[in-house]
């Protein structure tokens, strides 16, 4: 839940993967796509969420295989408006080639 806030994502992508042992897992989880509503501050927020396909895409290309991604779980979250919406965590799960 922290990839939303991180402003240089494929640097820290092939990063991840360059520290990653081979053989080695990855599980990545964050928020699906949501327009820019989740945070009601959005310093040191660059992005709204993410495309679980393009993400996935970006991180095949990267090297990553055996990719996953699948609905984790559901945050329901009282907005500054007063609505309650439901939010959607992805995980996403790869394998660094041996």
């Amino acid at each position: 839940m922290a990839l939303h806030h991180v402003a240089d994502l494929p640097t820290v992508l092939r990063r991840l993967f360059e520290l990653t042992a081979p053989g080695g897992r990855l599980a990545l989880a964050d928020l699906d796509s949501e327009g820019g509503i989740f945070h009601d501050d959005t310093s040191g927020v660059y992005h709204n969420g993410f495309d679980r396909e393009a993400l996935t895409t970006t991180l095949g290309n990267i090297g990553w295989t055996d990719l996953a991604a699948r609905t984790a779980t559901t945050i329901e979250k009282t907005l500054a408006d007063g609505i309650t919406r439901a939010f959607t965590i992805f995980l996403i799960t790869g394998r660094k080639p041996a």
